[in-house]
């Protein structure tokens, strides 16, 4: 059965949030999806709530809106690489796009990225965060100003500094997540976002990368999020494991000297992050003084910041300018999630 767009909503212990998540779906189905098949996949990464429960009653009640539905549950936890994976691979769209299962398609319609992809290989939209009730400029913003350079050169030579294209708010065609770049990001667990673009751009040489100003998704800031939380818990272990072999790999690949010290220097950092070793903590500040490679990195960035500056003012100002109206995008999705919720759970 082939459709004309697949939602992917990867869940794990989101009982609390999927109802919104999937309100959201349903608001671009029906604002934007007019001549549109859908299918909806959701993969779920061995929950111990009602994730899986409250997502089936929500699919059950809005069944006509989807030409193909795919509840994919497992019944042990792998980690967001092996769920990603087991989204993809269930794919019958032409189209598609991940969305965690607790962040929320925003106002925009997201349909107009296909067009976009008849041209480019990666559309990086931006998007907005949210807490609680009251939608934010995304903290991580100014990481737009790196990426304001969309050549190939540029982009994968970002990728080996850091994660700067961000999954939530990117779109891109199926055809690149090939056998190799899942063979490589099997080898983590918990790294999926950095893992799948370093890859494929490591496979294609000549990609399209397009950046758009619109903003697609409202990203859920928790301060217990992996990414975010201080505290080491199993997965937050995990996700540094994956930073290191990552890293790791980089370094192998790596011979420039300069930038070999500064992947030792980021190696170092994970390694006292994970284990609080005082000798590793010293040897990771003094190495950050003495790392050239990385002044000559932060030199570049300021560079690139004031050349850039005029575009990303450009983003900026518009993301502000629209505030408001996604504050009350938000609440509308909220409410219906509630009203959802108090009717039929």
């Amino acid at each position: 059965m082939v459709t004309d767009f697949s939602f992917v909503v990867l869940t794990f212990n989101q009982e609390e949030y999927i109802i919104e998540t999937l309100e959201s779906i349903k608001s671009q189905i029906l604002n934007y999806g007019n001549d549109l098949s859908f299918q909806i996949i959701i993969s779920d990464d061995s929950s111990n709530d009602n994730t899986v429960k409250n997502s089936l009653k929500w699919l059950d009640y809005n069944a006509n809106l989807f030409k193909d539905i795919k509840i994919l549950d497992s019944k042990k936890n792998k980690g967001i690489v092996d769920n990603f994976l087991k989204g993809i691979n269930e794919l019958n769209g032409k189209y598609f796009k991940v969305l965690a299962g607790d962040d929320i398609f925003g106002l925009n319609n997201i349909f107009c990225a296909l067009k976009l992809l008849d041209y480019y290989d990666i559309v990086q939209f931006t998007s907005y965060e949210f807490v609680n009730e009251k939608v934010l400029l995304n903290k991580h913003v100014n990481s737009l100003y790196f990426i304001i350079d969309t050549s190939y050169k540029n982009i994968k030579n970002k990728l080996l500094l850091g994660s700067y294209i961000f999954h939530s708010s990117t779109i891109y065609k199926k055809e690149l997540i090939t056998d190799n770049v899942k063979n490589f990001m099997k080898k983590f667990v918990m790294c999926e976002d950095h893992t799948l673009f370093y890859s494929i751009f490591n496979e294609n040489k000549n990609l399209k990368f397009y950046l758009d100003k619109t903003p697609i998704v409202l990203y859920r800031d928790s301060p217990s999020s992996i990414g975010r939380t201080k505290i080491l818990s199993e997965p937050k272990l995990k996700l540094i494991e994956d930073n290191i072999k990552l890293y790791k790999y980089f370094f192998r690949i790596c011979y420039n000297p300069f930038k070999i010290f500064y992947y030792k220097n980021i190696l170092l950092g994970l390694k006292y992050q994970m284990s609080k070793n005082v000798m590793y903590g010293a040897i990771y500040n003094l190495c950050k003084i003495i790392n050239l490679y990385g002044h000559y990195i932060k030199f570049k960035f300021k560079i690139e910041k004031h050349k850039n500056r005029e575009k990303f003012l450009e983003i900026y100002n518009s993301l502000n300018e629209h505030l408001n109206e996604n504050n009350q995008y938000l609440q509308r999705i909220k409410d219906l999630a509630k009203s959802f919720i108090s009717q039929n759970l």
